[in-house]
C-alpha cells in the first residue's frame, strides 16, 4: 500500500441479527422502543458526514424490501424454511414489525452527503458455517435480488456472526471481497476459560490488518468491535492505539460495530466522536487514509 488506511464497516440488521434467538436482552430491548435505532442510525450518518468518514454498511437483505413487496420474494418452499432455519408460522407474525423491514434506512443511507458503500449480509442472517449449500445459495440469491430495488449490486460480504465459510457461493455471484474475522480472535469453539482469556486478550491488543487473497476473493479481517458493555470507556484508547499501530507499520486499521450496541451502551456515540477527532487529526497531517472496503479492492489490483 502506498499509505496507511482506516476502514470503518457496520453490521446492520436490525432484528434479523437476533433471528435464531428471539429470547436475546438486546432484543428485548429493541423491542421496547424499536424507533430508537432508527435515531441512532440517523446520528451515525450525520457524524460520518461531519467527519467526512465512508463507510462500508452489511445490510440484511430483507431490510431492502417493503413490506408489500415480501410475497415477491419470499414463501414457506425456501430452503430456510425447509430447513428448519426460521419457521413460516414465526415469519409471518415478525414481519409486519418494523425491526423487520428498513427500507427509510437504506435511503438514508444512499443519500449521505458522504458516499457509503452498501455490502450484504445474507437476507435471513443464517450463519454459512451452519446451513448447507442451498440455503447459502438461497441467501445470497435473495439478498442480491432485494437489493436490486435500489439499483445496487453488493460487492463486499459480511457474514452472519463473522462466521466465514462456503466463499465459493460469494465468487459464483460476483463479489469481490469480505469481512473476515477479528484479528486476534478465537474461531469461537474453544472451551469457556480459553475463551475468556482470548476476550481479555483481545481488549488491549488491537492489531492492523492487510488485504489478503483467499479462493479467488479478497478478504479483510477486522481489527476491533467498537463495543464494550463493561468498559466503554476505554474503546477511544484501544482504537487510538489500533489506528497508531496501522500508521506505524503502514497497514490497514479496520474498526466495525453494530447500530444496535449505540442503544445497549450510553454514551457510546461520543466516545465514537472523540476517535473520529483523533483520526481526523492524523489525516490531516497525511499519515492516513480513509476507505471503504470495496475500494481495497481496486489497491489490491494496482499492486
Amino acid at each position: 500500500m502506498k499509505n496507511p488506511i482506516f476502514i470503518l464497516s457496520l453490521d446492520l440488521e436490525l432484528g434479523w441479527g437476533f433471528i435464531l434467538n428471539q429470547r436475546d436482552r438486546i432484543l428485548n430491548l429493541l423491542k421496547k422502543d424499536p424507533q430508537k435505532i432508527r435515531e441512532k442510525i440517523k446520528n451515525l450518518i450525520k457524524l460520518f458526514e461531519k467527519y467526512n468518514i465512508p463507510a462500508t454498511w452489511g445490510v440484511v437483505g430483507h431490510l431492502f424490501l417493503d413490506p408489500k413487496e415480501r410475497d415477491e420474494l419470499i414463501n414457506e418452499t425456501l430452503p430456510q424454511f425447509q430447513e428448519c432455519w426460521l419457521n413460516w408460522e414465526n415469519y409471518c407474525q415478525l414481519t409486519p414489525q418494523t425491526l423487520y423491514f428498513g427500507r427509510d434506512i437504506i435511503k438514508e443511507i444512499l443519500a449521505s452527503v458522504v458516499k457509503q458503500e452498501i455490502g450484504l449480509q445474507g437476507f435471513f442472517h443464517i450463519p454459512f458455517r451452519s446451513c448447507s449449500q442451498k440455503v447459502a445459495e438461497a441467501e445470497i440469491r435473495l439478498g442480491k435480488e432485494a437489493a436490486s430495488k435500489f439499483g445496487i449490486n453488493p460487492k463486499t460480504f459480511i457474514f452472519p456472526k463473522n462466521m466465514v465459510d462456503k466463499i465459493d457461493v460469494l465468487r459464483e455471484n460476483g463479489f469481490q471481497i469480505y469481512r473476515g474475522k477479528t484479528s486476534g480472535h478465537l474461531e469461537g469453539n474453544e472451551n469457556f476459560f480459553i475463551q475468556k482469556v482470548n476476550a481479555l486478550i483481545s481488549r488491549f491488543i488491537i492489531l492492523p490488518v492487510s488485504v489478503l487473497n483467499k479462493n479467488g476473493l479478497f478478504e479483510i479481517a477486522g481489527s476491533m468491535e467498537f463495543y464494550d458493555r463493561r468498559i466503554p470507556a476505554s474503546l477511544v484508547q484501544r482504537a487510538e492505539f489500533g489506528l497508531n499501530f496501522a500508521i506505524a507499520t503502514n497497514r490497514i486499521f479496520h474498526l466495525w460495530f453494530h447500530p444496535w450496541s449505540f442503544v445497549v451502551c450510553e454514551h457510546l456515540d461520543k466516545y465514537l466522536e472523540n476517535f473520529f477527532k483523533f483520526l481526523n487529526q492524523k489525516r490531516e497531517k497525511g499519515k492516513i487514509e480513509v476507505k471503504r472496503i470495496i475500494d481495497l479492492t481496486s489497491e489490491k489490483n494496482n499492486e
